[in-house]
């Protein structure tokens, strides 16, 4: 599983949808389509501004449930 991890705590696991991968199998994130990246809520467009995810590989021999690893994020970074 892909997760990203946002400046806010906020948890998305929807990047990689797909059940399982093998050994030696490759696969996309977002079925090969570039990820949209944008500034935060309140977060002014000016000169500088910065904003970092971070993407989180999570290797399994299980399968495991995408939807728990959801997360709202908080008010405040």
């Amino acid at each position: 599983m892909l997760l990203n991890l946002t400046i806010r705590y906020c948890a998305y696991a929807d990047l990689f949808m797909d059940d399982f991968v093998g050994p030696g199998e490759m696969d996309a994130a977002l079925e090969g389509k570039p990820i949209e990246v944008w500034l935060s809520r309140g977060r002014g467009l000016k000169p500088g501004a910065l904003v970092r995810d971070w993407l989180k590989l999570i290797v399994a021999e299980e399968p495991v449930g995408l939807l728990a690893f959801d997360l709202p994020a908080l008010d405040e970074p």
